[in-house]
């Protein structure tokens, strides 16, 4: 537009305000025209790259502005987001986000088909899940299908119930238990190993010899139970279980009487005082006498 060379001492006077509008329009439009002639460390803004330029020896030179003059002090995406404090998420497509770190909260995350890690409290995750890592710290947790958890710490279930069937193989009822290698098995009593023996009056002695529990019944009021001798115990390893029905139950250890053998390390007789108590023994051959098992 101008030519900044103008006006010369020797140009016309009639072209002399010519020369100085020509100028004003340069400035005012920042060289919305090309000018001619003009000083270095002048600035125009370029139209086409919308951006300010300084004329250095002959050449526009694009200028930065630094974010203090409101610009970004620099020219590429990345270089623009360490300098506006922004982190790489800044630079990541809606449609291809990449978090590798950080905490999100209350975030509804929905049609998740290639989630690998969620962290944080009050996260809702709906969708296909790939593979899930939670980390709740708080009330929240993970609430729906967790197929794909396969490394879970046990000692973090605080609440609620494991369905039986999850816990091993088999049917779990109320006449099963669990084996310790994960199966429901029924529980097998074998009732020819045990022997119920009744002693319904005063000094009765009956001890079966069988090799599983025997159990007597003392059901007379201050009745006296005498047992043999340990030595006369075909199997010493089998437990008696003596019940006491209405109490006041002295037991004797030997058979017939004197010299009695001891129970539980104290001389003849053992007492039983309350209704419906019960002990049981085992027969100690070496010591000769018989123990509370």
């Amino acid at each position: 537009m101008a030519d900044w060379n103008l006006p010369l001492a020797s140009s016309l006077y009639v072209d002399v305000l010519t020369y100085l509008k020509l100028r004003d329009i340069d400035a005012i439009t920042l060289c919305f025209n090309e000018p001619t002639n003009i000083a270095d460390h002048s600035f125009k803004y370029e139209r086409n790259l919308n951006l300010f330029q300084e004329y250095e020896s002959g050449t526009w030179r694009n200028k930065v502005l630094s974010v203090l003059g409101g610009g970004t002090g620099a020219t590429n995406p990345n270089d623009i987001r360490i300098n506006l404090g922004l982190g790489s998420m800044a630079l990541q497509a809606a449609s291809a986000v990449a978090i590798t770190g950080g905490t999100m909260n209350g975030v509804a995350i929905t049609n998740a088909t290639a989630l690998t890690t969620a962290t944080g409290v009050g996260a809702t995750i709906n969708g296909s899940l790939v593979a899930v890592t939670v980390q709740a710290s708080g009330a929240g947790g993970f609430i729906g299908i967790g197929s794909a958890i396969t490394n879970l710490n046990g000692s973090a279930i605080d609440r609620g119930m494991v369905g039986t069937a999850y816990l091993g193989s088999g049917a779990a009822s109320a006449a099963t238990y669990l084996r310790g290698d994960r199966t429901w098995s029924a529980l097998v009593v074998n009732p020819s190993r045990w022997t119920h023996v009744f002693v319904p009056t005063h000094d009765v002695v009956t001890l079966p010899q069988a090799d599983g529990m025997s159990i007597m019944y003392c059901y007379g009021a201050g009745q006296n139970l005498h047992l043999p001798s340990p030595s006369q115990v075909a199997n010493p390893a089998a437990p008696i279980r003596i019940l006491s029905v209405q109490g006041n139950t002295a037991i004797y250890g030997g058979y017939p009487p004197g010299p009695y053998t001891n129970i539980a390390g104290r001389p003849s007789p053992f007492m039983m005082p309350v209704p419906y108590m019960s002990i049981d023994v085992v027969a100690n051959v070496n010591n000769n006498e018989w123990n509370v098992y």
